[in-house]
């Protein structure tokens, strides 16, 4: 019954310290892919689903970035996949007016031309003809030179997907575009904790330590205060339940002892080896022999003793 109770609390403790764990809902995952709030780098890059930071030199210099939408397009508030692409451009250089035009109104030629692409470009929206490898080759030679004329091009409809930025730190204000979401990472860290979240942390954190007692308590089969207890002469806390039938029997025997036995059997014991012969010796003495032993005077028990050092020395023992 004992043990059936003690397994109903841990039991209990456990189911408490699970719903405390689901009640304490986590933070909103600011980009999951699918959902309306995703963006194209969490999909692609995030989860893995087609990776292209290490693709050609423009993706490894702009990988910092989640701004894919800015340069193919596309729909990235879609949470189907098949509709998020539709429209995307799948090679950017082809459409620098709908692309490059979005981050590099001033110096569109001049930015195409770096990565190897045409600075006149078809100006169509859609998907190009067959794209070079992720649409970022590798520079062309010459690829820093001054633009061509008519190279500055006017910023596009697409440029509208990049929030506007007046000075550094100031406050990002999205465009007209609903395909830009922007999520200002640090004012979600800068959010007041909740106080419920604090209670559940607290809560959990208590019954855990109850469990971990519990544990304790099942491994060593007894109580923390049983090992502050102050320690009386020769008391020694055992668990009776994991002793010999012997150790348990002597216990009981003890405990039904005169205090005078238990102290004397005590003092015995502190003395070591010495002790443990002396009380292995009387042991073995007879009761009547004890009786006439008590019953000599004190000179004559002075005698013996010496008459039986005598006769041990002579036999050399």
């Amino acid at each position: 019954m004992k043990e059936k109770r003690w397994i109903f609390f841990t039991a209990t403790c456990s189911v408490v310290l699970a719903s405390g764990l689901l009640l304490s809902a986590p933070k909103i995952a600011e980009a999951a892919c699918g959902a309306s709030t995703s963006s194209c780098k969490t999909c692609h890059e995030v989860q893995g689903k087609l990776p292209v930071n290490q693709k050609g030199a423009w993706h490894t210099q702009h990988a910092f970035g989640d701004f894919c939408q800015a340069c193919h397009l596309g729909n990235a508030s879609e949470t189907d996949m098949t509709k998020a692409h539709v429209g995307v451009i799948k090679n950017p250089l082809t459409e620098p007016s709908q692309t490059c035009a979005s981050c590099h109104p001033s110096n569109t030629a001049a930015m195409v031309a770096k990565y190897g692409g045409s600075a006149g470009g078809s100006g169509q929206t859609g998907n190009s003809s067959t794209p070079p490898s992720g649409g970022t080759s590798s520079p062309a030679s010459g690829g820093a030179s001054t633009p061509a004329s008519g190279g500055a091009s006017s910023p596009s409809p697409a440029a509208t997907q990049v929030p506007a930025v007046s000075q550094p730190g100031a406050a990002q204000t999205p465009g007209a575009n609903p395909n830009f979401d922007v999520i200002d990472f640090n004012k979600n860290f800068q959010s007041p904790i909740s106080l419920w979240t604090i209670v559940f942390g607290l809560v959990d954190l208590v019954i855990l330590l109850v469990l971990a007692v519990l544990l304790w308590r099942w491994w060593k089969g007894m109580w923390l205060w049983q090992y502050l207890k102050p320690k009386n002469a020769g008391e020694d806390l055992v668990n009776l339940q994991r002793e010999s039938p012997e150790i348990r029997d002597i216990f009981y025997k003890l405990r039904d002892c005169e205090p005078k036995t238990v102290t004397a059997v005590a003092a015995l014991l502190d003395r070591g080896r010495e002790g443990q012969k002396l009380l292995q010796t009387v042991a073995g003495l007879s009761p009547e022999l004890l009786d006439k032993l008590q019953g000599l005077p004190e000179t004559d028990l002075d005698l013996l003793v010496r008459l039986s050092k005598a006769v041990r020395s002579k036999e050399g023992r």
